[in-house]
């Protein structure tokens, strides 16, 4: 470098070192301001990963990859997202940021197929172990053991017990405190309980491979009444005003009054293909999925059609009705959020993976909305 370039670049340096002090940045005394979160519609693919959408927009608030197909409802608790995975394990989840925060693997040869059951800050989960779990502060706090797997949703009874049926054809309650083993109903050998037990009442109401609906009284687990279908029942039941509503594999759904075992319409509802979806009811207005590709509304009033919304694939998952809207997830790989008045899309999310997730919704109040495959909001 020449003596004139060095001299140059010198004073360069020189003045840049002058200048640079008095263009330094002083950091201000005010507090940061405070980081918000929105409610968030959340739910999952067999593409492995969980969603956060704005309930209103669509727009994505987060996803987090979690290298399993997710096909259980993920339930909230302590302002936490708890997920059951088809691996066996449990995962909690930071809900506003979608952080993985642990893996609970406490649950040895067993596979989550339903959502947990949040009561009374515990968790309640049915394994394909044979096992219920009442699972507290991350830890287990007693487990019991059945005849056969635990592919559905427990229930609570009587706000103090836990409801919960096997593929063997036998329901069971036991006292949500300590898993004290109350009693057990038994359907007979083949016929496996194959929709999430509904408690109401007096009574729980639970849908079976032999076709038929079952009311089981809860004191003491005797059978109340049941009704007949075309085909078995897969999907789970709700009760709302004095009515027990559920689909078939008939592609009817059924409307069956909860005193009587009686069918409270003319006829049920049909629709074209096998309804797995459970209903959800606002309102005096009935809404279910059908693998006919179709979302319906229907008036509990007489089982006339309100309007249907035809999506792209067999519909499996649930809906979930939350402040005029209504969530559901198709196998066409897409999630809608429909306006609950017209039945019309106000957003379209594809996630790249067939949805049998049921979603949920987060409000931010610390309490979590679900479909009613794991027990409708009245």
């Amino acid at each position: 470098m020449s003596y004139f370039w060095r001299k140059a670049v010198l004073a360069f340096s020189l003045a840049t070192a002058i200048i640079m002090p008095s263009c330094k940045k002083e950091s201000s005394g005010d507090d940061p301001l405070p980081v918000t979160y929105d409610p968030s519609v959340i739910i999952g693919s067999d593409n492995q990963f969980l969603y956060a959408f704005d309930p209103k927009t669509g727009d994505k608030h987060w996803e987090l990859f979690l290298n399993m197909p997710i096909l259980s409802p993920p339930v909230l608790l302590d302002t936490c997202v708890y997920l059951a995975g088809v691996d066996g394990k449990l995962y909690k989840i930071d809900a506003k940021r979608g952080t993985l925060i642990k893996t609970i693997d406490l649950f040895p040869n067993g596979q989550f197929r339903c959502s947990p059951l949040v009561f009374e800050n515990k968790l309640y989960l049915a394994s394909t172990n044979d096992t219920l779990y009442c699972v507290k502060d991350d830890n287990i706090e007693w487990k019991f053991k059945a005849e056969a797997d635990l592919i559905t949703s427990p229930t609570v009874w009587n706000n103090s017990d836990i409801i919960f049926a096997a593929v063997d054809g036998k329901m069971y309650n036991v006292a949500a405190s300590n898993g004290l083993y109350h009693w057990v109903f038994d359907a007979g050998a083949g016929n496996a309980f194959i929709s999430a037990p509904v408690a109401s009442g007096k009574f729980i109401f639970a849908g079976n491979s032999d076709s038929k609906m079952y009311a089981i009284v809860g004191e003491g687990g005797t059978l109340k009444w049941t009704f007949p279908t075309g085909y078995p029942v897969y999907s789970s039941p709700i009760v709302y005003g004095g009515s027990c509503i559920f689909g078939s594999d008939d592609s009817k759904l059924y409307c069956v009054d909860t005193a009587t075992g009686l069918h409270r319409w003319q006829q049920p509802f049909s629709t074209n293909d096998r309804i797995r979806s459970s209903p959800f009811a606002k309102d005096n207005v009935i809404y279910v999925g059908s693998y006919d590709y179709n979302i319906y509304a229907v008036s509990i009033l007489n089982g006339e059609q309100k309007w249907k919304y035809k999506t792209y694939g067999l519909i499996k998952s649930s809906p979930l009705v939350y402040d005029g809207m209504l969530y559901c997830g198709s196998h066409d790989k897409f999630v809608y959020g429909l306006d609950l008045v017209t039945g019309k899309p106000k957003w379209v999310q594809n996630l790249g993976g067939l949805i049998e997730c049921s979603p949920m919704l987060d409000d931010l109040t610390g309490r979590s909305f679900n479909s009613s495959i794991t027990g409708m909001d009245q």
